[in-house]
């Protein structure tokens, strides 16, 4: 599993960005805020596909977890 810590947009707070590191997951969880881990699921064709789950060291609403925009690589993840 990797895992990513989640860096804001000084111009814009709910634009993240996360930084590949080598640190691990419970270090980042020590000093970041909010940081992604890839999950790894098969579905019922027993095909692997993988997701990022969003994980914050303060608790969430769904309403606070969908407002932000997340820029990953090439691609953008947002609710």
């Amino acid at each position: 599993m990797s895992t990513y810590p989640l860096r804001a947009n000084k111009a814009d707070w709910r634009s993240l960005r996360p930084q590949s590191t080598f640190y691990s997951e419970d270090y980042i969880r020590d000093h970041y805020d909010l940081y992604l881990t890839t999950e790894f699921i098969k579905d019922e064709r027993g095909e692997t596909h993988s997701y990022y789950r969003l994980h914050a060291t303060f608790p969430h609403s769904i309403e606070m977890a969908l407002a932000y925009d997340i820029k990953y690589r090439n691609a953008i993840i947002t609710h």
